[in-house]
């Protein structure tokens, strides 16, 4: 085999391994982000960010419906015969090819085959956990592009500011405590959890301020695996 192919080839594998690493960090996000609206923890920013995500992909698929019969009709081939000798290596590499590939990926490779075009309109709507679903499908089905992965990095990054604000003031709550009775928090809750130290409302308190201590650091960890 000539070295051109060879290079060409191997060029071709780096690709489809970075798509998987990108898609994988795509669906990751959307799916943490997907947990936080389960949980009723999303922000106005957030609802908003999604919706226009989705107002985006909406529109690339009217669009696609546009250009897709304009590429036929030039080429004088249907976008699925055209996608077959793309993939063979029938055809060129032009401008006009990827773009026409790209409309046909949008439409014929995702929205379409997922059975969801006639409902479109109606998620635009919908609460933001569903909008999150409908995202998550056209990822599935790799629709989705580099502006919507750094729009999702984003949004998990404000989610992790956000933990670590949280948890400057816990712990500043939290080292009160610790001053005032002379142990630990960590300790103080394995005594306390243990009935070895009563029912008082300060340690009522103490308690309560480490349980959320410890959830804020674990939807933190969960996050940064989105990162």
């Amino acid at each position: 085999m000539k070295k051109w192919k060879i290079g060409r080839m191997e060029g071709k594998e780096k690709f489809y391994e970075y798509e998987v690493k990108f898609m994988n960090k795509v669906l990751k996000r959307l799916a943490l982000l997907r947990e936080l609206a389960e949980c009723g923890a999303v922000d106005d920013t957030t609802r908003l960010t999604i919706g226009k995500l989705l107002d985006d992909e909406i529109q690339k698929y009217d669009e696609s419906l546009r250009k897709l019969p304009e590429f036929a009709k030039e080429y004088k081939m249907r976008s699925e015969r055209f996608k077959k000798k793309l993939e063979r290596g029938e055809l060129k590499e032009a401008v006009e090819f990827i773009e026409w590939a790209s409309f046909y990926q949008v439409f014929g490779g995702g929205k379409s085959k997922l059975g969801i075009t006639p409902i479109l309109g109606k998620i635009r709507a919908n609460q933001t956990r569903e909008q999150l679903d409908f995202l998550l499908g056209l990822a599935k089905a790799g629709t989705v592009d580099g502006r919507m992965e750094l729009t999702l990095k984003k949004l998990v990054e404000h989610y992790i500011q956000e933990c670590d604000r949280d948890m400057a003031e816990l712990s500043q709550d939290l080292a009160d405590f610790e001053k005032k009775y002379g142990m630990d928090s960590e300790y103080f809750y394995y005594e306390f959890e243990s009935g070895k130290l009563g029912d008082a409302m300060d340690f009522i308190e103490w308690a309560s301020l480490y349980q959320m201590f410890k959830r804020t650091e674990s939807r933190k960890k969960m996050l940064e695996q989105g990162i």
